[in-house]
Parts: structure tokens; sequence; C-alpha cells
């Protein structure tokens, strides 16, 4: 298997929390409902794969070299641009949501004008550029253990997502992907994207209410929300709940407030790009 297996954090991370308290008596009520009461809601990449080496399956697109000299080039000078405006959350939300649904379009208008293809995707499953994070493996077991559902919810191509959970043999059922479905003709060459287009700040619209996995959630009013960016808690607009705990990635702390920004927003944080050690522990806990 030529999948990159799950790579040791070598890099020190920590959990930080800003209310324990709180984290502990909504872990009770999780435990206290029990796992059929529950589901997970996460965020793909940065947050169960690494953010290093390669941190989006977008950008493999571009690591890989499939689309030659010219998409890597315009597509690292679009990431240049609009990363900054990403994780600056200073920004008016309402500019900021604009300009991450530019980069999208311009991202696939360009992979529409060069010709991705099916057939390249396949080659980039075959050699990936992603890593899964440590402990994602266990992670997945517990949730399949306890049937558990997994809803992941991403601005990456579907193809791409669930082609790499296939290749690693992490694929089961009980995930649903949510992410942006491309449409390709009979030869395999991308055609569009189906609408709505999924971007990094968008997610609040994106109800999961209208999927077909709504049908194993609906029942389950106790979510745990895994993700890297503080838009990723907008994934549960929309949806009933009782108790939700949520578990954030900073792994990108360029911004000197960010770690307040995110113990502010998520019940936990693991900074560092760090392993699932602590979503594991959580699920540990509340299904023993």
């Amino acid at each position: 298997m030529n999948f990159r297996p799950e790579i040791p954090t070598h890099s020190p991370y920590e959990v930080i929390c800003n209310d324990r308290e709180r984290l502990e008596a909504t872990i009770q009520d999780f435990k206290k409902d029990g796992p059929e009461k529950m589901y997970v809601l996460a965020d793909f990449d940065r947050t169960l794969t690494t953010a290093k080496p390669v941190p989006s399956v977008t950008s493999e697109i571009r690591s890989s070299g499939v689309l030659g000299p010219e998409y890597a080039t315009t597509s690292s000078e679009l990431f240049k641009k609009y990363y900054p405006i990403e994780i600056n959350y200073n920004l008016n939300p309402e500019e900021r949501a604009a300009k991450m649904q530019e980069w999208q379009e311009q991202t696939n208008n360009l992979l529409i004008k060069l010709g991705l293809t099916k057939q390249m995707l396949d080659q980039i499953i075959d050699n990936p550029g992603i890593c899964f994070r440590q402990g994602l493996e266990k992670f997945l077991a517990q949730l399949g253990n306890s049937n558990i559902p997994l809803v992941l919810m991403s601005s990456g191509p579907r193809y791409l997502i669930e082609g790499h959970l296939k290749k690693a043999g992490l694929y089961r059922p009980g995930i649903h992907i949510i992410a942006n479905e491309y449409e390709f003709d009979e030869t395999g060459k991308l055609l569009r994207i189906k609408e709505p287009i999924i971007n990094l700040a968008n997610k609040a619209k994106i109800l999961v209410a209208g999927h077909e996995c709504h049908q194993d959630v609906a029942d389950r009013p106790n979510v745990l929300v895994l993700g890297d960016n503080i838009d990723d808690l907008d994934m549960v607009e929309g949806s009933k709940f009782d108790n939700l705990l949520s578990v954030g990635f900073l792994n990108d702390e360029t911004d000197p407030d960010s770690r307040q920004k995110y113990s502010l927003s998520f019940d936990a944080v693991v900074t560092g790009d760090g392993p699932m050690d602590f979503p594991n522990k959580l699920v540990g806990e509340i299904t023993a």
C-alpha cells in the first residue's frame, strides 16, 4: 500500500481548555445519554489530516504536479493571497466569507480550464501527499465499535476524500461525506462542481438536515464537533442538538491572539498539529 501512514507528531503540542468545569459537565451529559444519542461532525483537511507536509486534498492537486506548472504557479499565488485572509478573524465576517468564496471559485475555474480528470485524481489517491493525523485509525475504530456516525463536511472534493479513506482502509459504514461533488464527462474530464459549492466560510449554509445522512443523526442530540478553523463550528447551524462538545486543532499560530480566540470558541484546543489523543480520550470516556 502506497498510502502514507499516520505520522508521529514530532512538534510539541498542548491541550488547552478555557472552562474545564463546563467541559466535564458536558462529558457527563454525553455519558448519561450514551453513544446511541451521539454523532461526530468533523472537518477533514488539517483536522483528520495533519497540516504538513500537504495541508489539504486540494493542495495535493498542486503538489502532485498532475496539472503542470501553470496550475502549480497560479494556485500558489492564490494561496499566498487568500490564506492570510482565511486565518484573520479580525476581518468583517461578510467580507472574509466573500473572499473565501472568491478563492474557491477561482480555484474551481482553474481546475476546469486546465483539464483536471478523474484519472489524475486516481493518481493522487495512489500517491498521496496528505497524512492522516496520528491516532485517527483508533478514533474511527471507537466510533465504529459504538455505532457512532461520523459526518465529514469539507470544502475539498468528495472524490479525493472518499478515495483516500478507502485506500487507507478507513472507510466504513456510518461515515458520511458532505463535500464538493465533481461532475465528469464520459472521458473523465471535469465539467463542473455541483451546487451548492462549499468553501471555508459558508458551512453554516450547508445544512446536515438537507443530506441523506440526516436520517442517521436526526435522533442523536449530542454532537462532537472537530475542526481546525473557527468557522468549522458553523457546521452545526440548522441542526437541533441538546449538548455540544467541540475540539479545535490550532495548527498555525502566526496570529499571536489565536490561542485566546480558539480557546474562547472551542471547548478544548489541540496545538502544535498534535495527534488525535484528546478526541480519542473523549470518545473513550463517553463510551466506557
